[in-house]
């Protein structure tokens, strides 16, 4: 005969699992618009704490100092824009090429474009480890996405498959360079869908196949 208590501690466990994970994501909320408004060093756990609801012992349950805090930021929307290009990549898939890629440019510069205060904060923040770390995931999750999108833009005949090795790269510097042109414009800055349309023409003229 199964113990009560066993089937009761089963019950309880994914409620408790859920709890936790809302309370993580609402501290997360919270410490990301503390952060852009006041400072990565000026921003104190106690303010986070009280925009997220919840007591300062239950954040440090959490997330043991701000560095960690930050380095869980940084992971949830690394993971965010990811499934951001997941998205894009499934809903073209089998579409014609140029609008697999216009799609792709315009999720990624998209998504920036609406955490641009958090970038130009993380921009200046101390590369701890952590930070390094979630740095370098972003990086890789992302070209692992651009070399998905150029084999099919080889398999389509769009994109020359002699240069597939460097493509992605290039794509990526290219999508690098945008972000840098509209951080540093306070005025005048273009729409992602305006740099989507030209980098795609540029991919597809200067490395078509």
């Amino acid at each position: 005969m199964m113990n009560p208590n066993s089937v009761s501690r089963a019950k309880g466990q994914p409620l408790r699992e859920k709890l936790r994970e809302v309370a993580s994501s609402a501290i997360l909320q919270a410490s990301e618009q503390v952060f852009v408004e006041q400072g990565l060093h000026a921003a104190k756990m106690e303010t986070i704490a009280a925009r997220a609801g919840v007591a300062v012992g239950t954040l440090y349950n959490h997330f043991e100092d701000r560095t960690a805090l930050l380095a869980a930021l940084v992971e949830e929307r690394r993971l965010a824009l990811a499934q951001e290009l997941d998205v894009s990549l499934a809903t073209y898939k089998g579409e014609a090429f140029d609008l697999q890629l216009t799609d792709f440019v315009t999720r990624f510069l998209g998504y920036f474009e609406s955490k641009v205060s958090l970038v130009a904060l993380l921009a200046e923040a101390e590369p701890s480890p952590a930070l390094r770390k979630q740095r370098s995931a972003a990086i890789e999750a992302i070209e692992l996405r651009a070399r998905e999108l150029v084999k099919r833009g080889v398999q389509a005949r769009a994109l020359d498959g002699a240069r597939a090795q460097s493509l992605p790269v290039l794509l990526l510097g290219m999508l690098k360079a945008a972000l840098e042109d509209s951080r540093a414009r306070s005025q005048g800055k273009r729409t992602p869908e305006e740099w989507a349309a030209d980098i795609s023409t540029l991919v597809l003229r200067g490395m078509g196949g």
